[in-house]
């Protein structure tokens, strides 16, 4: 695989933190609950400890689209690979197509 792309898609993993800032500040909880109540997607990364909870941005996307779950990318942290334009709703981006 060409080593820029795999950086792309590593930049593209979203942590909890990032995920519940998106979503507007919803608790760790309500991550959770997506997760095992309404198949958020999830990445699970190995650990030394403990694995690690990942998410691919444009997985989460979908599902934020197909759950009426509102996603606002710009209240991430600016980092490379995360694009902070868009939403993972219809409101704004497919509304005007």
């Amino acid at each position: 695989m060409d080593t820029r792309k795999l950086q792309t898609q590593l930049n593209q993993l979203l942590t909890v933190q990032e995920l519940r800032m998106a979503f507007g500040e919803v608790t760790a909880v309500t991550i959770h609950t997506w997760r095992h109540r309404e198949g958020l997607p999830t990445i699970v990364v190995p650990g030394l400890e403990r694995p690690s909870i990942r998410f691919h941005l444009p997985d989460v996307q979908r599902w934020a689209k197909e759950n009426n779950r509102p996603l606002n990318l710009k209240l991430l942290p600016k980092r490379k690979g995360v694009r902070h334009g868009r939403s993972g709703t219809a409101s704004q981006s497919q509304k005007a197509a």
